[in-house]
């Protein structure tokens, strides 16, 4: 009986290890989500810079781009910012002034969180936005939201 007991002891903590280095991975991680009715499939890194700096203003599939992102205090907008745009925060909201004052673009639509951004995307069709991986495993509805790219930190 101690055996079993034992045993069943070790399966549950290791279980749990292994859940928590998971849910550690995934935290680093970024994806970026379209509607599934955009027709994209996939996208560059330049391609989604160029959309979120406003210098591209439709989807590779044609689609004019419907822009959303998180509050700048949001961690994964900083990976975002770094890693996808290239740009500090503050070069980044020069870059939109100045998009703003000339007439050239609008900027993406601000959400205060994750699961807002993925109920946004699951809701309008041309829509492109990023959230971290933990975010989409937990909420993710398969039949209106895909992952086109991921991001490591």
């Amino acid at each position: 009986m101690k055996i079993v007991k034992r045993r069943t002891l070790f399966l549950l903590i290791s279980a749990a290890f292994v859940l928590q280095l998971t849910s550690f991975a995934l935290a680093g991680e970024l994806v970026i989500i379209v509607n599934k009715k955009s027709g994209l499939q996939n996208i560059t890194q330049k391609e989604l810079q160029n959309l979120f700096l406003g210098k591209y203003k439709a989807l590779p599939s044609g689609q004019i781009a419907v822009l959303f992102e998180q509050k700048s205090s949001a961690e994964s907008r900083q990976i975002f910012l770094d890693k996808i745009v290239q740009r500090t925060e503050a070069e980044y909201r020069a870059n939109w002034s100045r998009m703003i004052f000339t007439g050239i673009a609008r900027p993406p639509t601000q959400v205060n969180s994750e699961e807002e951004v993925i109920k946004a995307i699951a809701e309008t069709e041309a829509a492109i936005s990023y959230v971290s991986a933990s975010a989409i495993s937990s909420v993710l509805s398969t039949e209106q939201v895909k992952i086109i790219m991921r991001v490591s930190r």
